[in-house]
């Protein structure tokens, strides 16, 4: 009977596991075996799912972004119009606003007959805009749009009141501008949000001085009464 040592049985094993051709017998080995394909195919699949789904929302947060971008954007255009409309109308004259109250119509500070109206944009998109025309010399000046292409004023509106503050003052007429500030058609996410926006405006034509001021019979009363004091 032959008896084979420790070290004799180890190598026996190991020649075991080689093949013919002297590589290992993967049969050998069944803990250690590779994926199959179905396997590969499964969590390939897996994986290309969550990377769709990743991405997808990756790329809406990043097209909403851009929209807020193009919101804050546009309001800023809308509050610089509406600056330089006040500018003009704290030192108007004869206003006038028109029965729809979308047009306002006024004398300006160098006499030049200004109107302020929205109007279907003049290059062809479907935005609304701001438009102005100053008469200078009796010549009106072609329409000039004040709120960019970008820019969608959905509606706009002027309102005319005269108050007196103090009995030495004429009349003054105020102006209640009112607008809706949107983004254009078809803009993604966020096409339908809308920022409203409403300021008063006083006008101070420039000479509108208290009388006593305008032939310094205030300024000589004050100086008699204080002698004879």
């Amino acid at each position: 009977m032959n008896h084979q040592s420790p070290n004799e049985n180890k190598k026996t094993k190991r020649s075991a596991r080689r093949s013919a051709g002297g590589f290992l017998d993967p049969r050998a080995y069944p803990r250690h075996r590779g994926f199959t394909i179905v396997e590969l195919l499964v969590a390939m699949s897996i994986f290309a799912i969550v990377l769709t789904t990743t991405s997808i929302s990756f790329i809406g947060s990043l097209r909403s972004q851009r929209a807020a971008t193009k919101l804050i954007e546009a309001n800023e255009n809308a509050s610089i119009t509406i600056e330089r409309i006040a500018r003009e109308i704290r030192t108007g004259t004869s206003f006038l606003v028109s029965s729809d109250r979308t047009r306002l119509s006024f004398i300006n500070a160098r006499e030049d007959s200004v109107v302020y109206y929205l109007a279907e944009d003049l290059d062809g998109s479907e935005n609304q805009r701001i438009y102005e025309i100053i008469t200078l010399g009796g010549t009106p000046t072609p329409p000039f749009p004040l709120t960019s292409k970008g820019v969608n004023i959905k509606r706009l509106s002027f309102e005319l009141d005269n108050y007196n503050d103090s009995k030495d003052l004429p009349s003054v007429e105020k102006i209640t501008m009112s607008l809706t500030v949107g983004l254009p058609e078809g803009t993604q996410n966020i096409s339908d949000v809308e920022t409203r926006i409403q300021t008063t405006i006083s006008a101070r034509p420039l000479n509108t001085l208290p009388p006593e001021d305008n032939d310094g019979n205030g300024e000589n009363e004050q100086g008699e009464n204080q002698g004879e004091e």
